[in-house]
């Protein structure tokens, strides 16, 4: 009997169970049933805009694309500009380390050309006053030619004076020679 019972209250314990199992599970069927149908519906929903992003997304993604586009252009351009910029910069470089060599051989030319200035203002210099020894040397030869002049004129005139007594004394031999033969 006491299988019996054991047996009974197995049983009833379990047709219980089953009741509750069956309620529990109706309800929550139902329920299930319910939340399945907001759920597909939140499904559908979210389907939508995640198709709506997804062609927003192409519709970003194609004008993304034809910017990166024109970036990659303009900065095709940009280097274009930068590379021919870097060889203007070189060619100015080569011109400016040329412009001071050049500018470095004309300093030492003109520091040539002072020095041959420097030179030939020591040179005039020099002339000058040889020339101005000349002057004082020509001025003492000059003034030697007039006192040999004023020599010569009177040397001149003693050699006249001279000359027209040894005349005058040709003209008295003469005449005494021509008295002497002429009056015996």
């Amino acid at each position: 009997m006491k299988r019996f019972c054991l047996l009974l209250f197995v049983i009833l314990v379990a047709v219980v169970a089953l009741s509750e199992t069956e309620t529990a599970t109706g309800s929550t069927l139902e329920e299930l049933v319910a939340r399945k149908t907001s759920l597909i519906q939140e499904l559908n929903s979210l389907e939508l805009q995640i198709s709506d992003l997804l062609s927003g997304a192409a519709s970003i993604t194609l004008k993304a694309q034809e910017q990166l586009n024109e970036l990659r252009s303009e900065l095709e351009a940009l280097i274009s500009e930068a590379d021919l910029l870097s060889k203007k910069i070189d060619s100015l470089q080569n011109a400016q380390d040329i412009s001071d060599e050049n500018i470095q051989q004309l300093q030492s030319q003109l520091k040539a050309l002072e020095a041959k200035l420097g030179k030939m203002e020591q040179d005039i210099s020099n002339l000058k006053k040889r020339l101005s020894d000349v002057e004082e040397e020509s001025l003492k030869a000059q003034e030697k030619i007039s006192s040999l002049e004023e020599q010569l004129a009177q040397l001149s005139k003693k050699a006249s004076f001279n000359f027209l007594i040894a005349i005058g004394g040709l003209v008295v031999a003469i005449i005494a020679l021509l008295v002497n033969f002429l009056i015996p």
